[in-house]
C-alpha cells in the first residue's frame, strides 16, 4: 500500500506484540530489591523531544528535538544499516535506477516504513553493504512531517563512497540534478547509532547517549494497523528499548508489588523494541483523556543482566498537560 502523507490520530487501544524471537528466562534465587523509584519525562506540546532514559541511575541521560536527525547509521559487523527517524513519521521508496540526476516522481513510487519492532530486517533502505560493496541505489525518502504537522516534503538520497570509517551520500530535491555531498565519519564506537541532518545538510551532534548509559527512549514513533487487510501506520507516543542487548516482557496477571526477582523465568523477554510500546495508556473519545491501563507491567532485563518491574502510573502534569508520562520502577 503506498501511504503518502500522514497526520497525528488518537488510537484505539491496540494489544499485542511480537510473538516470535521470545526468550525464556532462567529461574533466578530470591534477591533482596531495591527501593522504588518514581519518576517523571515531559515531552513537550506536541511531543517535540525524544528522551532517553537510565535505570540504574534512576534519571534521564539524554534528550533531542525530532528535528535534530533524519537518518540513523548503525554500524555492525553485517555491515552498514541505515534507519528513518520515524518519530517524524518518515518513509522511504526504492527507485529503478541509480543514476542521481533521474528526476524521481514521489507520486510514482511505494513508500514504506522501518518497524518499530526493530531488527535486522526492519529497515526499508537497510544494509547499504552488499557482500562488503556499497549499494548505489537511489531512494526517495518522504522527510515527514514537524511536530505541528505541516509537511517536510521530499529528497532523494544515494550512497556514493564507504572506506571502512568514512561513508559518503549525495541528496537533493527529487527533481534536482546536482544535489550536495556529504562525508561523515562513523569511527564513533561508544554510541549505537551516528546521525545525520538532511535538512541541516550535516552530521547530527551526538543523539543518543552512549550506549551503556540507557535503557529506555521516551518518544513518538510508528505502530503499524492492520485495517481491511492494509498495513496502516500511525505515530503514537511511546517507549521504545535500548537495541544493546536490552529485553523486556509485559505483564497482566499479577499486582506490580507481587512480582519478585525469582518469578523472572515465569516471563517471556523479546528483544522488540517497541514491547513496551505506547498502550499502557488508552483514549477515551468521549471524554478526549488518556488513561492508565490498570495492571499493566514490564519486566526489563538490561545489558548487564540487572532485572527491573515498571509500571506507568499518569499521563499528565499537574496542570492538566498530556505527553508527560509518571512511572514507577525497581530493581529486583
Amino acid at each position: 500500500m503506498s501511504i503518502k502523507r500522514l497526520l497525528p490520530v488518537f488510537l484505539l487501544l491496540f494489544a499485542g506484540v511480537l510473538a516470535s524471537c521470545f526468550q525464556r528466562e532462567t529461574p533466578l534465587t530470591p534477591h533482596e530489591a531495591g527501593p522504588v523509584q518514581r519518576d517523571r519525562v515531559d515531552l513537550g506540546d506536541n511531543y517535540p523531544f525524544q528522551i532517553y532514559y537510565d535505570l540504574s541511575e534512576g534519571a534521564v541521560s539524554g534528550s533531542n528535538h525530532r528535528m535534530d536527525w533524519d537518518l540513523a547509521i548503525e554500524r555492525s559487523d553485517s555491515g552498514l544499516t541505515v534507519w528513518l527517524n520515524s518519530s517524524r513519521a518518515m518513509m522511504a521508496a526504492r527507485t529503478a535506477g541509480s543514476r542521481f540526476d533521474t528526476a524521481a516522481n514521489p507520486g510514482d513510487l511505494n513508500f514504506r516504513w522501518d518497524q518499530p519492532s526493530g531488527g535486522p530486517s526492519g529497515a526499508v533502505i537497510g544494509n547499504i553493504l552488499k557482500q562488503g560493496k556499497l549499494s548505489r541505489e537511489l531512494f526517495v525518502l518522504d522527510m515527514g512531517i514537524k511536530p505541528d504537522a505541516s509537511a517536510l516534503g521530499y529528497k532523494k538520497l544515494q550512497f556514493e563512497s564507504w572506506d571502512g570509517d568514512t561513508l559518503g551520500l549525495r541528496f537533493a530535491d527529487p527533481g534536482s540534478q546536482e544535489g550536495f555531498r556529504l562525508r561523515i565519519s562513523l569511527r564513533d564506537t561508544s554510541r549505537y547509532f551516528q546521525y545525520i541532518s538532511l535538512l541541516q545538510k550535516k552530521k547530527a551532534e551526538p543523539i543518543s547517549p552512549p550506549k551503556e548509559n540507557w535503557d529506555l527512549l521516551f518518544t513518538r514513533h510508528l505502530r503499524i494497523f492492520f485495517v481491511d487487510g492494509d498495513s496502516i501506520p500511525y505515530l503514537v507516543t511511546g517507549v521504545l528499548l535500548n537495541p544493546r542487548k536490552t529485553l523486556a516482557a509485559r505483564d497482566s496477571l499479577h499486582t506490580f508489588e507481587e512480582i519478585k526477582r525469582e518469578m523472572m523465568g515465569e516471563f517471556e523477554f523479546t528483544p522488540a523494541r517497541d514491547v513496551i510500546g505506547y498502550d499502557w495508556k488508552r483514549y477515551d473519545f468521549n471524554s478526549n483523556q488518556y488513561s492508565i491501563v490498570p495492571q499493566r507491567n514490564y519486566l526489563i532485563r538490561d545489558a548487564e543482566g540487572y532485572y527491573y518491574k515498571l509500571r506507568f502510573t499518569g499521563y499528565y502534569d499537574e496542570n492538566g498537560r498530556k505527553g508527560v508520562p509518571q512511572f514507577e520502577f525497581q530493581q529486583l
